[in-house]
């Protein structure tokens, strides 16, 4: 027998388990219409403005950086890590203007990350 289970349910009230072992899966799973999961073509430019906005401040960085009098250990690692993250904006900024011109050849005018064929097929 299982009883329906409620955050605000104590240890002891649970019968079904026999007070020996409790275990919780703490699993979070994003609902399948989630937005998201859902894009369109000022969400997409909304999310490219803030990744240039982001790349401009590390570019801005770099070129501090760059002028700085000493070369130490320290500069390298600030720059190193200031390029993985602009590689990374980059690989981001590709996704995004593949979900742009995905929303542009769409019916809709919107893409779903989690379900593609819907955004095409409004039957569906």
């Amino acid at each position: 027998m299982l009883q329906a289970w409620r955050r605000d349910t104590t240890y002891e009230e649970m019968t079904c388990f026999g007070k020996k072992t409790l275990a919780i899966d703490g699993i979070k799973i994003r609902a399948h219409k989630a937005s998201k999961n859902n894009f369109n073509e000022k969400k997409v430019e909304r999310h490219l403005a803030y990744l240039d906005n982001k790349m401009e401040v590390y570019l801005q960085q770099m070129d501090q950086l760059d002028h700085a009098d000493e070369l130490n250990e320290e500069v390298r690692d600030s720059k190193l890590k200031i390029k993985e993250k602009l590689q990374q904006l980059k690989e981001r900024k590709i996704n995004y203007e593949k979900l742009k011109q995905l929303c542009e050849a769409s019916i809709d005018g919107q893409v779903s990350t989690t379900d593609r064929q819907q955004s095409y097929d409004p039957s569906y």
